[in-house]
């Protein structure tokens, strides 16, 4: 069958190995994912699972929700075009002092917010319900900005087996957003599980052929330039540098989809375990993934010439060349694996926070009987068409102006100020310090006034250093003067429908 769409043509062959490995995977994360959702009652075990999941599963699913594109196809690109420097700020600074900084810091106090069942939640209980719903909107715009990024991946790997990007955005984000919305965290929990087994599968695979592919590891570091082992002399150390402040800042694994699985664990117990598993397991696949970047290298310079020179297209293009017929489907689906269960789990947060967190309290406060999780589902489906759409126009997204300024370069930058809002506040709640509305939203506005005005007259690589700079000292400057020192609880609420919605008074 032959199929066009725009200017590309695809042939596609229903009955190659490949397309019905594919398609054989995501009829079984379909029918896993209807099947694990199946007789939800309320919404506590819409949204938490009644906290029946164990350290594995979790470990699992914090894993599959880390591990995204950008963090293996793009990663790999950025070795293939830097030597071994990305290693500094995504392994060194993204994941051993992030995730150790979370076990230290984090995880011994979430057990301080178990009535929780969203990020905005216990955002409320600190500061108070404007920052409840504020952190719900902005939360809702960071969490479906995700989602259409990692579906617009979904495309890309849909060409590795010959079926047309928009094809395979329409029929596999569907299917995500069909399961997510039906079963909630017990769907995109189940689902992560069989994500994150065909991720461990096929990258050993992958970087056993590729390194093989140049004769084995010695042979790769004998034949790769010296230039693409520099660190300390790499000519773009002090881009990397700045990329290191960003990857120290943990504000992706704190942010929405990963504070909801740490309020679902057992116990604080099973969560640390969890996080000290994670670590290894993250170590262990951003240097196998250094091997694949590296050996690209020396496959472009001694073997192939026609490697892409774009680092982002370099992985892609090898397993589509490379690779043979069975080996291609397997691999297509390890990395379908990766993409969705990050899509998944942000879609969901998604419908989370915009249903218990915005629609919720204004229909209690107005005296509107509604069914919660039934207005989960809806919600979440109306989120998850949005993202589609946002994802089968990406190609158009370049080009679709306002005021200069195109549609994609928004949905870029739109991540980075919400993060830089949120983190610190929320890392300073949770340890302790006694919040106040007004020292959040002094701070919030002050650091997206910053933001803006950085954006627009300071190099790009100085815009999140200066907005982390921002937000810190104007949240504690605000805290401290407001308070006359620093201030922190007594105690913590714990469950009791998180202290009668906010009534409580910490430290007073």
């Amino acid at each position: 069958m032959l199929l066009h769409l725009g200017s590309n043509k695809y042939k596609m062959d229903y009955f190659s190995i490949d397309f019905l490995t594919v398609c054989f995977f995501l009829l079984i994360t379909l029918a896993v994912g209807l099947w694990a959702g199946r007789g939800i009652k309320d919404m506590r075990e819409y949204a938490m699972a009644n906290k029946m999941y164990e350290t594995g599963v979790l470990t699992m699913t914090i894993l599959a929700t880390y591990i995204t594109g950008s963090k293996g196809i793009g990663f790999v690109g950025h070795v293939f075009n830097n030597g071994i420097i990305p290693l500094l700020p995504v392994l060194v600074c993204g994941v051993i002092f992030c995730f150790g900084f979370i076990i230290k810091f984090i995880v011994p106090r979430m057990q301080y917010f178990q009535g929780c069942l969203t990020a905005a939640e216990l955002m409320g209980v600190i500061y108070g319900p404007k920052v409840r719903f504020t952190i719900a909107i902005i939360g809702s715009l960071y969490s479906l900005t995700l989602v259409i990024r990692q579906i617009s991946w979904i495309g890309s790997l849909g060409e590795l087996i010959s079926i047309p990007t928009k094809v395979a955005v329409l029929l596999i984000g569907i299917l995500l957003v069909l399961y997510s919305a039906q079963g909630g965290i017990k769907s995109v929990t189940a689902t992560d599980v069989m994500y994150f087994v065909a991720i461990v599968a096929i990258m050993p695979l992958i970087t056993y052929f590729v390194v093989y592919k140049v004769g084995g590891v010695r042979a790769l570091f004998n034949s790769l330039p010296s230039n693409y082992l520099a660190i300390a002399h790499h000519p773009n150390l002090k881009g990397y540098l700045f990329h290191a402040i960003w990857y120290l800042f943990p504000a992706f694994p704190l942010s929405f989809p990963f504070i909801q699985h740490m309020l679902m664990a057992q116990n604080t117990k099973s969560l640390t375990t969890s996080y000290y598993l994670a670590t290894i397991f993250l170590v262990v696949f951003f240097l196998l993934l250094t091997l694949v970047g590296l050996s690209a290298i020396v496959i472009r310079s001694d073997i192939d010439c026609n490697i892409p020179s774009k680092g982002g297209k370099v992985f892609l293009y090898m397993v589509k060349n490379y690779f043979s017929i069975p080996c291609k489907g397997f691999i297509a689906v390890g990395l379908l694996a990766g993409v969705m269960s990050t899509a998944d789990s942000f879609l969901h947060t998604t419908g989370l926070l915009l249903t218990h967190d915005v629609i919720q309290p204004f229909c209690r406060e107005r005296n509107i009987a509604v069914s919660e999780y039934s207005v989960a589902k809806m919600v979440t489906i109306c989120a998850g068409v949005l993202a589609l759409w946002g994802a089968y126009n990406h190609d158009l997204l370049p080009y679709i102006q306002y005021a200069g300024v195109s549609l994609n370069e928004t949905l870029n930058i739109l991540t980075r100020p919400v993060a830089l809002v949120f983190t610190i506040p929320m890392i300073a709640g949770i340890m302790g310090l006694k919040g106040d509305e007004g020292s959040f939203f002094t701070a919030f506005f002050i650091t997206i006034c910053v933001f803006i005005l950085s954006y627009l007259y300071l190099p790009p690589a100085l815009v999140v250093p200066v907005g982390i700079v921002t937000n810190t000292l104007t949240f504690l400057g605000s805290h401290f003067m407001r308070n006359s020192g620093f201030v922190c609880y007594n105690s913590t609420p714990v469950d009791e429908r998180v202290a009668q919605e906010y009534n409580f008074k910490g430290g007073e």
